[in-house]
């Protein structure tokens, strides 16, 4: 799979971060080679072969344990928003954030 200038300023836009157009060749070499790599790795055969380990085999028939849904600590807003550096109609306020 062949990377283009183009993609590399779109995931590093995607990305929130800044890079300088010089550099956007090291860019593409490496993602290049990161492609490669996964291309190498789907050429495997791995027809038959049974996985190294798998976390849930130990769990089977394991039932997750269940609590009773009691409020312990309820009533607690105005404490927590004491912490807060600005809070406004029983709320955090934060600022707004639109791109």
């Amino acid at each position: 799979m062949s990377v283009s200038q183009k993609d590399v300023l779109r995931a590093a836009k995607l990305a929130k971060i800044k890079i300088a157009t010089k550099d956007t060749d090291m860019f593409m070499s490496r993602i290049a080679k990161v492609f490669e790599w996964i291309e190498q790795l789907q050429e495997i055969n791995v027809e038959g072969v049974p996985p190294l380990a798998n976390p849930m085999e130990d769990m089977k028939g394991f039932k997750t344990p269940m609590r009773q849904d009691i409020v312990i600590e309820g009533e607690c807003a105005d404490a927590i928003l004491s912490n807060a550096p600005k809070a406004e109609h029983h709320m955090f306020a934060v600022p707004k954030v639109i791109e």
